[in-house]
């Protein structure tokens, strides 16, 4: 935990008559016990400009920050798409902050003829909160980053026409920029399929921890930028996976088991290359004497992918003769 102090009565009375707000001036960090301070600037420095944008919706007398990036050529021309997001993504990173495609639109053959761009702080937050919820104290406040940002970028590929081109630009932050974006920003925070296969070797056969994959990961892959939370992610993803298969063959064992012991028992499944199961059916000694009772009512209902197994579960149902239901197979597929 980082003590952190936020002077936000200090922000209110010294900002009038600044030209804009230092953040670095209003917020303190315990450096003896902090071994992370660039990523909590980066989450402190959003959390200012959040309230920052607040004062400045609720009092109009304060000045509004505005920071322009490196220019882009009215001129400047692309070959393709490709082109562009490459062209993009070195530009967010050179000017520390990043890019997101906002709207996009296709011509008549389905082609991409025109796209803009935005900063990742652009838009306005809208609640979903309801009156209701709100009065009872059962919704929970959601944070976000939408900080309504003006930087953008509009680019065409008319039809008659060879390349890319810009058809508006506007160059205005009005938030700080990030430094080592790369290393913070969700667009860039993202694991190759090499790096996946990775983790899943040693969360699975190296039993690693997070730190150890963590320092792996670095030295072979200089160009990944990702957090120890996203990082975490994979693993309990992969730990999850790995118990619901032992748990699929334990299950399949049990039936087996039980088949042994009685011959009555219906058990009846399928593997695949990789001898994961792929179905499994299920009937017990009782639920076949049912079958053979009653089998002129037979009721047939589906779940899809609801289980911990993420198959398509199928069940019978029987009428007897009292008109009661009764489960009589079991098929998971």
């Amino acid at each position: 935990m980082y003590p952190v102090a936020i002077n936000i009565d200090n922000i209110v009375q010294e900002m009038e008559g600044v030209e804009y707000i230092n953040v670095d001036e209003y917020i303190n960090v315990d450096k003896e016990n902090s071994d992370n301070l660039t990523s909590i600037n980066y989450i402190l420095n959003t959390y200012v400009s959040l309230l920052y944008l607040y004062i400045l919706t609720n009092n109009s007398k304060y000045p509004i920050l505005t920071v322009e990036t490196e220019d882009i050529p009215k001129d400047i021309k692309f070959n393709t798409w490709d082109e562009v997001d490459s062209y993009f993504d070195d530009y967010g990173a050179r000017n520390r902050f990043a890019i997101v495609k906002y709207r996009m639109e296709r011509n008549s053959k389905r082609q991409v003829h025109k796209r803009t761009l935005v900063c990742e702080f652009s838009g306005k937050y809208k609640s979903k909160k309801s009156v209701k919820a709100a009065s009872k104290g059962t919704q929970r406040n959601t944070k976000t980053k939408k900080l309504n940002c003006l930087w953008h970028i509009n680019l065409t590929f008319p039809k008659q026409a060879t390349q890319i081109g810009v058809t508006t630009f506007v160059n205005q932050h009005n938030h700080k920029l990030v430094p080592k974006t790369q290393e913070f920003s969700t667009k860039y925070r993202a694991f190759t399929n090499e790096a996946l296969n990775e983790i899943l070797l040693m969360t699975k056969y190296g039993s690693l921890t997070l730190t150890a994959q963590r320092n792996l990961l670095k030295a072979r892959f200089l160009d990944l930028h990702f957090q120890d939370q996203d990082l975490a992610n994979v693993i309990y993803k992969y730990k999850i996976a790995d118990k619901v298969n032992n748990d699929a063959s334990a299950l399949l064992i049990t039936l087996m088991q039980k088949k042994a012991e009685d011959l009555r028992w219906i058990v009846d499944f399928e593997l695949d290359k990789d001898n994961r199961l792929t179905r499994l059916l299920w009937m017990s000694s009782d639920q076949v004497d049912l079958w053979l009772r009653y089998y002129d009512i037979v009721i047939n209902d589906n779940t899809a992918r609801t289980n911990q197994y993420q198959m398509p579960l199928g069940v019978f149902i029987i009428i007897n003769n009292k008109c009661k239901s009764r489960l009589q197979l079991t098929l998971v597929e």
